[in-house]
């Protein structure tokens, strides 16, 4: 099994970071689909209170839930922050979308031993919807 198939299936509750107001950014896409599927998710952004009706969170420690997994869909210098946060409350796994990631980030994650995936969570979620389908 894939590293992004296994994540996808075994973990329930995921914390977006760059959620914002263009319903077809990323952020906003990866939660939706998510949350399709039923994942617990929650959206963190310190610059929106609310979206879609829905509650946004200024920070990983202001969630209602500890996450198993943080997609990352804001620049490296910016995932940097939410990297000590997720440190700092022993959140482990890490999923780097594309534009997201830089050796800075990296090399901190391995520091911190916060387990990274570097891959698009959407075609991750489209190869399980195809596998499922052929069965």
């Amino acid at each position: 099994m894939l590293q992004n198939e296994e994540w996808l299936r075994k973990y329930d509750r995921w914390a977006i970071l760059g959620i914002n107001e263009n319903p077809e950014g990323y952020a906003n896409l990866i939660y939706h689909r998510l949350e399709k599927i039923g994942k617990t998710v929650a959206g963190v952004n310190p610059f929106y209170a609310q979206l879609e009706g829905k509650h946004v969170y200024p920070s990983l420690h202001k969630l209602p839930f500890k996450p198993d997994v943080v997609v990352s869909v804001v620049r490296p210098d910016v995932g940097l922050f939410y990297l000590d946060e997720m440190k700092k409350f022993s959140i482990e796994k890490l999923w780097l979308q594309p534009g997201s990631i830089d050796d800075t980030l990296l090399n901190k994650s391995e520091e911190y031993g916060v387990e990274t995936l570097q891959a698009c969570v959407l075609m991750g979620l489209d190869f399980i919807e195809r596998k499922d389908n052929r069965k």
